[in-house]
């Protein structure tokens, strides 16, 4: 078959991917096509937007039911049979010279594997998708044992070194080191939020000066899926906060995949579309706020995108019993990234929380 060749696709899944295509875009001023996989609350929404700005030659949103599944042996059965799904959504006569993406999502791995097919010499882009980018060993390119055997069985590698390269807002706190062959990190570009360029990413979130968060402290909830242990320490948490605070100056921005809210009676943010970098924009004072969170990447971006620095209260040890290698290794990173490190606070109980959130709200 005769491909039409294409400069350049992404294959997001989160609203903070989004933001990072559009400003490769906007600053590398490519053609491009946009592939949004429907995993976020709007998605239908966010990508009728993107049409209309005419930002990328073309926007395909791809329905879940076209992608998800609940056993790893459908999972399985796919990467054998991959054409079956991408078919759903992938131009049959396209093909791309560069992939742009930021992680080996089960649905981006049947995606490469059919683009590949089309072109061999494509190559790839990892660009950055929020803290995680800094764990160590966790890139995209990185490979696990069980995964470069799965990747001999099937007879492909998904991201060929010599093919790949890996862009990130600061380049020198990623590591790249395991297994792999890589050329030098580049710069990441940033949205001026201050321009035209901001404009446009609060246009395309529907986000407004009537939807920001005037509340000083905001607490970013754990993912609520059923454990009742952790959704009992972080309702304790929440309700020593309220305690000590006048309860309008504290708001819960709940996590996207949750299936449910607090009960503690705390306001919570009702715009589940707008992700919090838009939020963040409209802050002038977001140096002041008071983050809160199990090592969240919300409480992260601030420093990642506005080079801003608010109090970042980290309570993941207190609510899980330990903070995790990574969750550590990720909150260091951050710290290293800031000029006034005493804003980066590790909370261990109940009455830490309670005589930091004191000192700080009353400051």
């Amino acid at each position: 078959m005769q491909y039409i060749g294409k400069q350049a696709c992404f294959a997001v899944t989160t609203p903070y991917q989004i933001i990072g295509a559009i400003s490769i875009v906007l600053k590398e001023k490519m053609n491009a096509d946009l592939y949004i996989f429907g995993m976020f609350d709007g998605y239908e929404n966010v990508a009728n937007a993107i049409k209309k700005e005419g930002i990328f030659d073309s926007v395909i949103c791809v329905e879940p039911e076209q992608f998800q599944f609940t056993k790893k042996s459908k999972a399985l059965r796919q990467i054998v049979t991959y054409r079956r799904v991408t078919a759903t959504f992938l131009p049959e006569t396209v093909k791309y010279d560069v992939f742009y993406t930021t992680s080996r999502a089960h649905v981006k791995t049947l995606m490469i594997h059919e683009l590949k097919r089309r072109n061999r010499e494509m190559s790839f882009v990892i660009y950055e998708d929020g803290i995680g980018m800094y764990r160590p060993g966790k890139l995209a390119i990185v490979t696990s044992q069980r995964r470069r055997l799965f990747e001999r069985l099937i007879g492909w590698r998904m991201f060929e070194p010599e093919r790949t390269s890996i862009i990130a807002y600061e380049p020198k706190l990623v590591d790249a080191s395991r297994d792999v062959t890589i050329k030098p990190i580049g710069n990441m570009p940033r949205i001026d939020w201050n321009t035209m360029e901001g404009d446009l990413i609060r246009r395309i979130f529907a986000m407004d000066n009537k939807k920001t968060i005037a509340e000083r402290i905001i607490v970013f909830d754990n993912i609520r899926h059923g454990n009742v242990g952790n959704d009992e320490a972080m309702d304790r948490a929440i309700g020593t906060i309220l305690s000590i605070t006048t309860p309008s100056d504290v708001i819960c921005k709940p996590h996207p995949r949750s299936i449910s809210v607090t009960k503690t009676g705390m306001k919570v943010y009702s715009y589940s579309g707008i992700p919090i970098e838009a939020i963040y924009s409209y802050m002038n004072d977001l140096e002041n706020r008071i983050l809160i969170s199990c090592t969240s990447t919300a409480s992260m971006t601030p420093k990642l995108l506005f080079d801003k620095e608010p109090y970042i209260i980290d309570i993941s040890e207190m609510i899980n019993g330990s903070m995790g290698t990574e969750n550590e290794a990720m909150l260091n990173k951050i710290e290293k990234m800031y000029r006034r490190k005493e804003r980066v606070i590790r909370i261990r109980s109940l009455d830490e929380l309670q005589l930091e959130v004191k000192r700080l709200y009353n400051n």
